[in-house]
């Protein structure tokens, strides 16, 4: 739903609109970050009681050593306490550049959906899960209210194009958490985590990975281990009884990967590298194309 615009906004006292926060992250925006981040944190304090002791230590050293790269030795007895999130916060808002933050946002989901996995109690593990997704929705709530030019998509802050983008590779990215569908997703996350690498992002192989995902749904969907993409594509359209000027667009954006800078067999002399735009074009058609292949496979059963 969208936030209805205040008083000052309404009238004018105020901009209705900021500009898009991209490499930079004013006060407001790191502050309610950090209140995200702060209910997470105090959630996993001592005397929360509810997650057990062992885990609330490993996610206190995990930060302080993984992370901070601080001294741990006289801290996490017993998981967070109320000096050790003062500690963090301190350097969260005296220390951290703004690329940091989005970086301990990137290491806290991370660290509690590795967690999730390894937790053995029922309930624990539910509880945990719940925070994991309530984090997930708040941080990418304030990221939009407060126009950062980012998202938080399975652990990794990306680029954000439009919301309707960056639900598609959301979406595609949950589809294919069935075993059955694994190698699929985990192209697509290698797709999305070098697109995204604000370093150095590796559009050519991004592209390929997101292609790849393509390629092994085609596989398990037809049952042709060995078949490429552009190969599978026909008996796709056979099996998912898909329509024909929808089978052309697939061997089209498949010819287009192939072909374009020569990103999935050698490098064409004279062609340009592919662009960022070029790179999230690909990732996003393959993204909707693996949801609709998913979703099309379900209701022929």
């Amino acid at each position: 739903m969208a936030r209805r615009k205040l008083f000052s906004q309404r009238y004018g006292y105020s901009p209705a609109e900021l500009p898009l926060q991209l490499e930079s992250m004013n006060d407001d925006l790191r502050v309610r970050l950090w209140n995200t981040l702060a209910e997470v944190l105090t959630f996993f304090m001592t005397n929360n009681g509810i997650v057990s002791t062992r885990i609330r230590q490993i996610l206190c050293r995990e930060i302080f050593d993984a992370f901070l790269k601080r001294e741990a030795d006289d801290k996490c007895h017993l998981g967070l306490s109320i000096y050790d999130v003062r500690e963090i916060k301190n350097w969260y808002f005296n220390e951290a550049e703004w690329f940091h933050v989005y970086d301990f946002i990137e290491f806290v989901w991370q660290r509690l959906d590795t967690t999730v996995r390894y937790v053995g109690d029922i309930y624990e593990k539910s509880r945990i899960e719940r925070v994991l997704e309530e984090f997930y929705l708040s941080i990418n709530r304030v990221l939009e209210e407060e126009y950062a030019g980012y998202r938080l998509i399975d652990g990794e802050i990306v680029p954000v194009t439009s919301e309707v983008e960056i639900q598609s590779i959301a979406q595609a990215l949950k589809s294919t958490e069935l075993g059955r569908f694994n190698t699929s997703r985990e192209h697509l996350k290698k797709a999305l985590s070098l697109f995204s690498d604000r370093e150095a992002p590796d559009y050519e192989n991004s592209i390929k990975e997101a292609v790849s995902a393509l390629e092994g749904l085609a596989r398990e969907l037809t049952g042709k281990s060995n078949a490429t993409l552009g190969e599978a594509i026909p008996d796709l359209g056979k099996r998912l009884k898909l329509h024909p000027a929808l089978i052309e667009a697939i061997k089209k954006l498949y010819g287009y990967a192939s072909d374009e800078s020569g990103i999935r067999h050698s490098k064409k002399e004279g062609r340009p590298s592919p662009t960022q735009a070029d790179a999230r074009l690909i990732l996003v058609l393959a993204s909707a194309l693996t949801n609709y292949l998913i979703d099309r496979s379900r209701e022929l059963g």
